[in-house]
């Protein structure tokens, strides 16, 4: 009789008395060791994993690096709606938030995306952009750190068949910002 061993650990095929010498050898180990092959579809599912179980270390380089850093869902004020490695949001006037984050980066060489919802009130066309703000003449930004960075919003709207508008704005109802790097 064959001796199996269940995912719940039953195990059957076991008489009383236990195993005879030589059933159980290194060879009966590696042929009915788990692989991928044997893992069914849908079997292994997020309730089945301990978060301590998935680690930075067992990740490769590169998904490590493809992982968000930091993000944050905030509003024009600074207020956070959610985030992540995010400690706060400093409203540093009209447009202009400090985005602080709770464990520093690996460097200053990140990537910061987003956008913004915009209202404007009216029925023309507008929406919200967010920008890193600039820091010097060349355009070299100085006010992005290991620590924070610091971004503008604006606004660009179409009046009628006018030419866009892009201006600092302090009305970003939503902004939404995501930062990657090492």
């Amino acid at each position: 009789m064959a001796i199996t061993i269940d995912g719940d650990g039953t195990i059957t095929g076991v008489s009383v008395g236990g195993l005879p010498d030589g059933v159980v050898d290194a060879d009966m180990l590696a042929a009915n060791a788990v692989t991928t092959a044997k893992i069914s579809d849908n079997q292994i599912t997020t309730a089945k994993i301990s978060d301590s179980q998935i680690t930075n270390a067992k990740l490769a380089s590169d998904q490590q690096k493809a992982l968000a850093k930091a993000w944050v869902n905030c509003v024009h004020d600074g207020t956070v709606t959610d985030s992540f490695n995010v400690s706060s949001v400093t409203d540093n006037g009209s447009g202009d938030l400090t985005v602080n984050f709770t464990s520093s980066l690996a460097n200053a060489n990140y990537c910061m995306t987003g956008g913004a919802i915009y209202s404007n009130g009216g029925p023309f066309d507008a929406f919200g952009m967010p920008t890193v703000l600039e820091g010097d003449s060349s355009g070299n930004p100085n006010t992005k750190t290991t620590s924070a960075c610091r971004v503008k919003t604006m606004h660009a709207q179409r009046s009628s068949n006018s030419l866009n508008i892009v201006q600092q704005t302090n009305s970003q109802l939503q902004i939404y910002l995501v930062f990657h790097g090492d």
